[in-house]
């Protein structure tokens, strides 16, 4: 029996793996920005409280001093937020520069597959094609050990 061999299977597997590995630094690059972005809700939710907690003392009649060191501690909350926002565009840059090389990556595996099928039903046609004439042989040699070419 006749096995298909694609001479191009070691190709498909690297490209396999290629498209992976770019999909496991998407899967990275997505967790990262996921993090940073919850780190930046957990300090827009501080400085709330601190607003809040300002406004409380303002109510109460509380000291200057507690002011500034609320004021303060929002100040260096909306640095930190400053911080993980330019973190965050790095991040994005990265994804949806490693995004597109898996798009790249996954066409580029693609087209290997087509091939291989491709390749895989030209094999079937000869395949079918030299049992077809190994048949027909058989008939015509049948045939003339019968008498009926004659």
């Amino acid at each position: 029996m006749a096995v298909f061999r694609f001479k191009l299977e070691a190709v498909l597997r690297q490209r396999r793996l290629v498209e992976d590995e770019r999909r496991k630094r998407v899967a990275e690059l997505d967790l990262d920005r996921l993090a940073i972005e919850r780190e930046i809700e957990g300090h827009q939710a501080q400085i709330i409280r601190e607003r809040n907690e300002m406004a409380s003392i303002l109510v109460e009649g509380g000291s200057g001093t507690m002011m500034r060191v609320q004021a303060g501690a929002a100040l260096r909350l909306r640095a930190k937020i400053g911080g993980a926002s330019v973190r965050l565009a790095g991040v994005l840059a990265n994804l949806e520069k490693e995004r597109a090389a898996l798009r790249k990556a996954a066409a580029d595996r693609k087209a290997i597959e087509l091939l291989k099928e491709q390749r895989l039903l030209e094999w079937k046609k000869e395949l079918m094609r030299r049992e077809s004439a190994e048949l027909d042989e058989f008939a015509v040699m049948r045939a003339a050990r019968s008498g009926e070419y004659r």
